[in-house]
């Protein structure tokens, strides 16, 4: 299955924002295992530098 991570989601998982960390947390750890394709938006990324 492919999952696109919205921007809330990874600020979520890096800050342990209650309480939604674990569920991010559950997500990441799905895609580390190959379980699922997860893929960013393109301005995800450039939005943690601004």
């Amino acid at each position: 299955m492919k999952v696109l991570f919205d921007t809330n989601v990874i600020l979520d998982l890096l800050l342990n924002r209650q309480p939604y960390v674990d569920a991010a947390a559950l997500l990441v750890a799905k895609v580390e295992r190959g379980q699922l394709e997860g893929y960013l938006g393109v301005t995800t990324v450039p939005r943690f530098f601004i």
